[in-house]
């Protein structure tokens, strides 16, 4: 059948009619199945753009040498079977927010990838919300910080970075931690300054104390501490009637008067019997004494104000005192006296607190009377009141013989103190006759 013009949409005119051709120079012919079904016989080629509405239907496509772009077009897209991707990259780079869970973490569906890389590199800020729920971590997390334990002595070397403020030292061997200036301050509640040097020499320095007003009635007295000074200097700055006295102690006892030089006048003076004048200065050694004071001899006109500075020399630290107990630093001064007029047996002079030992670090032995004997200090047993030559330690053994004219004694400082070899032991006192005898001794108790 040949092309009618008339019949544009090609219908056969009868039931058994023959195929249509259409010539090569004429244009493309619109086809219709006019509501029933079409069959193509053979291979169609289409270039363009096909739109293919099957409503719920299920449409097969299958493409042999080329790709067919997809997309939902703003709606759903569901794909029936595997989907397969290949030369999925071994590492996958994430930059930006990652945010997992708007609102609960339980509302996320489980996704699974075969042959995901094990580890991915994640770069710029990673949230993560738990919407209300716990978030449980499997595995180790390494935070490169190491496990949290109270701070002690003897720590190994650290294997990771320490946060805080953990202010140790190293001894060559292990950590520990260091002491504040507080805990190595030693004695005395009326030091206006703390501190030691660590190593070697320091400078020399100088503290101005303020003391309160010098009394006006007779034996009051100012008084200052003066551990550590090498020497001290003393401005009156009020004129009155009356005199003071510029006195000394080693032991926070015994009070002897001092020799000072007065620098307004370039003289030594005796510290006795002094007039308060305005502008006068005195000054003097203070190394071996541990206070210094103005006391009143004679009622005072009216109160004396007066400044001090106390000032240090330059000095070793001992090696004694950077090591291992017994040593200077770290511990309560303690400070022990006994007087006795008749014969003493293993009198007790030092009793230390339970489960302690004492350490002496100097010792005053001082007679009196006109009986001669032997005074031995020595360490006993608490249930040991005999002395025993070559079985009991004896710090001090030693004979005085005093007269009308002389008074001996011994005034003995350790350079290494005195510890006594067993915890609870005592110090205690024996004297060989009814003599005068008086002992004191300084320490501490480890």
């Amino acid at each position: 059948m040949s092309y009618n013009p008339s019949n544009p949409n090609g219908q056969a005119t009868s039931a058994n009619s023959a195929p249509v051709v259409i010539a090569s120079d004429q244009s493309a012919v619109p086809i219709s199945d006019n509501g029933s079904s079409l069959t193509v016989d053979g291979s169609v080629t289409v270039s363009g753009t096909v739109t293919a509405n099957a409503g719920t239907g299920t449409q097969n496509v299958s493409v042999q040498n080329a790709s067919i772009p997809v997309t939902d077009n703003g709606g759903s897209l569901t794909v029936d079977g595997s989907v397969s991707v290949s030369n999925f990259p071994a590492t996958q780079p994430v930059s930006g927010t990652v945010e997992i869970g708007s609102t609960s973490l339980a509302a996320l569906e489980t996704i699974s990838v075969a042959n995901f890389p094990a580890t991915q590199p994640v770069s710029g800020t990673v949230t993560i919300q738990d919407g209300g729920n716990t978030i449980t971590v499997d595995g180790t997390v390494d935070t490169e910080l190491p496990a949290a334990v109270a701070l002690g002595d003897a720590t190994a070397n650290p294997t990771a970075p320490h946060i805080g403020s953990c202010i140790e030292g190293f001894n060559g061997t292990t950590w520990d931690r260091l002491k504040t200036d507080t805990a190595l301050a030693g004695n005395g509640a009326n030091d206006t300054a703390v501190g030691i040097l660590a190593a070697g020499t320091g400078p020399g320095f100088s503290i101005r104390v303020n003391p309160a007003n010098l009394g006006t009635a007779a034996n009051s007295a100012s008084t200052f501490n003066v551990d550590g000074a090498n020497s001290i200097t003393v401005a009156i700055a009020t004129t009155t009637t009356g005199t003071f006295i510029i006195e000394g102690t080693a032991d926070n006892t015994n009070w002897v008067t001092l020799e000072v030089f007065e620098g307004s006048q370039d003289i030594w003076v005796s510290g006795q019997n002094i007039t308060p004048t305005a502008g006068r200065v005195y000054q003097l050694l203070t190394q071996g004494y541990r206070q210094v004071r103005l006391r009143t001899v004679t009622t005072l006109g009216a109160t004396v104000s007066h400044f001090v500075t106390l000032s240090s020399a330059q000095q070793f630290l001992g090696g004694i005192d950077t090591g291992p107990a017994p040593h200077n630093f770290g511990y309560t001064i303690i400070h022990r006296d006994g007087e006795y007029a008749t014969q003493q047996t293993g009198v007790a002079l030092w009793t230390p607190a339970a489960g302690r030992r004492f350490a002496v670090s100097s010792l005053t032995i001082t007679t009196g009377g006109t009986t001669a004997g032997i005074v031995t200090v020595w360490q006993g047993a608490s249930g040991d009141t005999t002395y025993s030559a070559g079985t009991d330690p004896a710090i001090f053994r030693g004979e005085f013989a005093p007269s009308a004219n002389s008074k001996p004694g011994v005034v003995k400082s350790f350079t290494v103190p005195f510890v006594s070899t067993t915890a609870d032991h005592v110090l205690r006192v024996t004297t060989s006759a009814a003599m005068t005898v008086y002992v004191q001794v300084d320490g501490y108790e480890i």
